[in-house]
């Protein structure tokens, strides 16, 4: 969904104990008011959010090409 320009938020457990390190530049979600800001910045500035996204796109390891995902 990042990859067709969704804002994409990512679940991460309250204790933290999942590993998002591969995930940075995606938004943390561990809470309804995460959630609901969440969605608050996904209506308002939807271009921050997927701005934020393409770094996410640019890192290293991601695959890209049509063929690969």
């Amino acid at each position: 969904m990042a990859l067709a320009g969704v804002p994409v938020g990512v679940w991460q457990d309250p204790d933290g104990v999942m590993d998002l390190s591969k995930c940075e530049e995606l938004t943390r979600i561990s809470s309804l008011e995460e959630w609901v800001g969440f969605l608050r910045d996904a209506r308002l500035r939807p271009k921050a959010v997927r701005e934020r996204q393409a770094e996410w796109h640019r890192g290293p390891g991601l695959p890209l090409h049509p063929a690969e995902v």
